[in-house]
């Protein structure tokens, strides 16, 4: 899912009787963050299927059918959003530990981090249908920090290459510079080409549509929060043309930014 155009983010939790089945039909346009709280489920994904067990946290994401049964009760926790662009990193765990499942999974046995994530789950939940101006903001912090300690879990404690975090670092410090491939390429010490091809692999995006998406994350925030030009906000994010900038922002995000900052939403 390329385009991040409205960080959609909604949650809730359910208790299900025996017997509750649930399907997802294809073409959900959002990642699916579920945590199972009690009881065990079992998932039946196209590739396969896989029995989860309390307390336990899967990623879902969009476009990907699946059924959820279970014989007994259980409860569950779910999140509907759209990730940012910069939460790419914490969204690769890898393959789940079940061969017949392509889709990953956490399993929440270790108690002091089963707490912590379940304290940003449930923060995710209170801040998204706060009344707060600022509680969407909060939520998504809150879902960000979940999926980075979800991530730390499923890869034991890996992080992403140091070589792309420096040129991630590099692109939001200077967003108003006019990257090419080659110069953050430079940064990372590798080859145009060795470069390209480790940083899809990592972010599954790539590294210029990557930089896009942080441009206009960092627009939205500007149109919402001063009232500065349109021509003064595009030249701050990289854009010497504010009309480029508006037809760019228009393609992203699915509406002009005079429009969006007329909104006032997210």
């Amino acid at each position: 899912m390329d385009n991040f155009a409205d960080n959609f983010l909604v949650g809730g939790e359910a208790e299900c009787g025996p017997g509750h089945i649930f399907r997802r039909d294809p073409g959900f346009p959002y990642y699916t963050l579920g945590c199972l709280l009690s009881g065990s489920i079992v998932t039946r994904y196209p590739a396969g299927e896989c029995e989860l067990k309390a307390v336990s946290l899967s990623l879902t994401p969009p476009d990907c059918p699946y059924s959820m049964s279970s014989a007994g009760a259980h409860r569950e926790l779910w999140i509907f959003f759209t990730p940012r662009p910069e939460w790419r990193p914490w969204m690769n765990w890898g393959q789940s530990s079940s061969a017949a499942c392509i889709l990953p999974y956490v399993q929440l046995t270790e108690r002091g981090s089963r707490v912590k994530l379940l304290r940003c789950l449930y923060n995710v939940l209170e801040y998204s249908c706060s009344t707060l101006s600022a509680g969407q903001h909060l939520a998504e912090l809150a879902l960000e920090q979940a999926l980075v300690l979800a991530f730390s879990l499923a890869m034991k404690g890996g992080v992403l290459d140091e070589r792309l975090e420096s040129v991630i670092r590099a692109m939001r410090q200077n967003l108003a510079q006019p990257w090419s491939e080659s110069e953050l390429a430079q940064i990372a010490h590798l080859s145009p080409s060795r470069f390209a091809h480790l940083f899809r692999e990592k972010l599954g995006v790539a590294p210029l549509k990557f930089l896009e998406q942080l441009r206009m994350e960092k627009a939205k925030s500007l149109l919402l929060a001063t009232a500065n030009p349109v021509r003064t906000i595009a030249d701050e994010v990289g854009y010497s043309d504010a009309l480029h900038f508006s037809a760019r922002f228009r393609r992203v995000v699915g509406r002009c930014p005079s429009h969006f900052r007329c909104t006032g939403t997210r």
